[in-house]
């Protein structure tokens, strides 16, 4: 099972890289959605600033308040904020697991967005660790669709350029 410290770990990686494929974007990109049912990039963005403390809160409390304000507080919102907003969020995941210590982390249940009563580890791991992953590539695949076709693994997997070949 993996510990606190694994989890806060894999939730700041992978807000990190959602910040830095964001900063790749242009405000003009904001706008592409692959079909007309799915989220444009900036809505993708706007549920990503949300997800993690959000989830991680309503988890913890069985509310989503906090969900549903930040919601509010990210709805259209400015392109060059969406860092610092990610940011943020990973400090507030972090103080809201700070109170656990890794026994109380272990042995906490909670009841998951699915209503099974589960361990809080296997909560994180499978509702907001993958979760991130799995957005933080549409948000990948997205903003290569919409013309960062520079993007490569290394932007999605390790959130930084590729290094240039030597010739």
């Amino acid at each position: 099972m993996p510990t606190k410290a694994d989890i806060t770990s894999s939730i700041a990686k992978e807000l990190r890289i959602i910040a830095h494929l964001t900063a790749k974007l242009q405000p003009a990109q904001l706008a592409f959605r692959f079909t007309p049912a799915q989220r444009s990039t900036q809505e993708l963005l706007e549920y990503l600033a949300v997800t993690a403390e959000g989830a991680v809160s309503a988890l913890l409390t069985g509310s989503w308040a906090v969900w549903e304000k930040r919601e509010e507080e990210v709805k259209d919102l400015d392109l060059a904020r969406f860092p610092a907003v990610f940011a943020a969020q990973q400090q507030a995941v972090e103080s809201l697991l700070a109170p656990f210590s890794e026994a109380q982390f272990a042995a906490k249940r909670v009841i998951n967005h699915q209503g099974k009563d589960v361990a809080l580890a296997e909560a994180l791991f499978e509702g907001i660790v993958k979760q991130l992953v799995g957005y933080k590539t549409q948000l990948f695949l997205q903003a290569k669709a919409a013309g960062l076709a520079s993007l490569g693994s290394a932007n999605l997997w390790r959130g930084e350029d590729a290094a240039a070949k030597a010739v």
